[in-house]
């Protein structure tokens, strides 16, 4: 179950991410680390929001792309 939740978490949180880099609400994805890290607490040491998402795999699976290029 726990699984579960997290899958769909962070699915939805990386198409939600590159909604708002289409819409221009954001220039670069480093924003978007930035905002979660100061705001939300997010780990630094993860390395940001987005790049955890490259690695873990979700941003290429959900998008076929990548934040970052790795």
């Amino acid at each position: 179950m726990h699984e579960e939740i997290m899958d769909r978490l962070l699915t939805n949180l990386t198409i939600e991410i590159d909604h708002t880099l289409k819409e221009k609400v954001v220039a670069d994805p480093r924003d978007i680390d930035t905002a979660m890290i100061m705001g939300a607490g997010w780990p630094f040491f993860n390395g940001g929001i987005t790049l955890y998402l490259d690695v873990e795999g979700y941003t290429p699976k959900v998008l076929q792309k990548v934040f970052f290029m790795i």
